[in-house]
C-alpha cells in the first residue's frame, strides 16, 4: 500500500472510530441524549458561552436551515436558549442551559480522557512530532475550507 493510501485509510479509520466511540457514550443511560451532531453544536456553544446561530453555520458547515431544525431540537430537550439581539433583532444568539452545561463538561471530559489515555505511552519527541502535524492538518483544513 502506497503511504498516500495509507495514510487515508488511517484518518478515515480514526475519524470513523472517534465517532463511534462519542455515539457508545452519549447513547448510554436510560434518558434520551443529543445526537453526535447535537453534541458538536454545544461543545462550540460551550467554548465560546453564547454564539450567534450563523456563526455556528458559517463554521461547521451547516445550512441555515438545517442549524434552525437543530436549535428547535436542542431548545426542546431543554439544552440550549434562543435571544434575539438587543442592537440587531435579526440575529439570534445560542447559549447553553444548565442541562446544556452539563452535556458539554460531560463531552470535554469525554475527549479529555481519551485523549490523555492515547497520549500517555508516547515519548517527548512522539508528542512533540503529533501535535506538530496536528496542527499542519487543522491550518490546511482551515484553509481548504475557507
Amino acid at each position: 500500500m502506497e503511504k498516500i493510501d495509507l495514510i487515508n485509510v488511517l484518518m478515515t479509520d480514526i475519524l470513523d472510530n472517534i465517532l463511534l466511540i462519542e455515539e457508545k457514550a452519549l447513547t448510554s443511560g436510560r434518558e434520551k441524549r443529543p445526537t453526535i451532531n447535537e453534541t458538536h453544536i454545544i461543545d462550540r456553544i460551550g467554548r465560546r458561552g453564547e454564539i450567534r446561530m450563523s456563526d455556528i453555520s458559517a463554521e461547521t458547515g451547516i445550512t441555515t436551515a438545517s442549524m434552525t431544525v437543530a436549535a428547535d431540537k436542542l431548545e426542546a430537550k431543554g439544552l440550549i436558549t434562543r435571544a434575539r439581539d438587543g442592537t440587531d433583532r435579526r440575529v439570534v444568539k445560542l447559549s447553553l442551559t444548565r442541562k446544556g452545561q452539563a452535556v458539554y463538561r460531560l463531552h470535554s471530559r469525554f475527549h479529555k480522557n481519551m485523549i490523555n489515555d492515547f497520549m500517555s505511552d508516547l515519548s517527548g519527541e512522539q508528542e512533540s512530532a503529533l501535535l506538530s502535524a496536528l496542527e499542519k492538518l487543522r491550518v490546511y483544513l482551515v484553509n481548504f475550507n475557507a
